[in-house]
C-alpha cells in the first residue's frame, strides 16, 4: 500500500500571483440569488480632459420659406434575381409529382413549370402566371390518379385475399 505525504508549505513562500475572489451567495430557499451589480464604467476622456457634450440652446425650427413639401412614391415589384417578375411555378410540388406518384402526369407538370420559369424570366408575368396555374393543376391530378391508384390497389388486394381466404 502506497502513502502519500501531505504537502507543507513554508510560512516564507511567496503568495502566487493570482488568488481570484471567492464570492459567496446566500439566498432563501425557493428564490434566485441577488443579481450583482454592473462595475461602473469609467467617464470618457480625451488627453485626460472628461468630454463634455454639447447642449443646444433652441430646438431648431425651419422658417416658412425652407419648408418644403415632399410625397414619397413607393412602387413594389417582386422581381428575381435575373430581372423578370417573380412567379411560383410550383417546381417542388411537380417534382414530388413527378418522382412520388404517377409519373407522365408529373413530367407533363415539370414542363410546364419550366415554361412558367422561362416566361417570368422574359417579363411575361400573365403568361407565367397561366403556366404555372397549369402546371400545379398537373402535379395535383399525378397526386390524385396515385391515391386513387393506391386505393384501387388496396380495395382489389383486400377482395382478392378475402376471397381466396374463403374458398379455402
Amino acid at each position: 500500500m502506497v502513502q502519500i505525504a501531505p504537502v507543507e508549505y513554508k510560512e516564507d513562500a511567496a503568495a502566487p500571483p493570482y488568488q481570484p475572489e471567492q464570492q459567496s451567495y446566500t439566498h432563501d430557499e425557493g428564490h434566485p440569488p441577488a443579481p450583482v451589480a454592473p462595475p461602473e464604467i469609467p467617464a470618457r476622456t480625451v488627453g485626460g480632459q472628461p468630454l463634455q457634450y454639447a447642449q443646444p440652446s433652441q430646438p431648431i425650427q425651419p422658417s416658412q420659406s425652407s419648408q418644403m413639401q415632399s410625397t414619397n412614391v413607393i412602387n413594389v415589384t417582386t422581381e428575381n434575381r435575373s430581372g423578370g417578375v417573380y412567379v411560383n411555378p410550383h417546381s417542388c410540388l411537380s417534382w414530388i409529382s413527378f418522382w412520388c406518384c404517377f409519373w407522365p402526369v408529373g413530367l407533363c407538370a415539370i414542363l410546364k413549370s419550366r415554361e412558367a420559369q422561362r416566361a417570368a424570366k422574359l417579363g411575361h408575368p400573365d403568361e407565367a402566371e397561366r403556366l404555372a396555374k397549369s402546371a400545379r393543376k398537373y402535379a395535383v391530378a399525378a397526386i390524385l390518379i396515385n391515391v386513387c391508384g393506391v386505393t384501387l390497389f388496396i380495395v382489389i388486394f383486400i377482395v382478392v385475399y378475402v376471397s381466396i381466404a374463403l374458398s379455402m
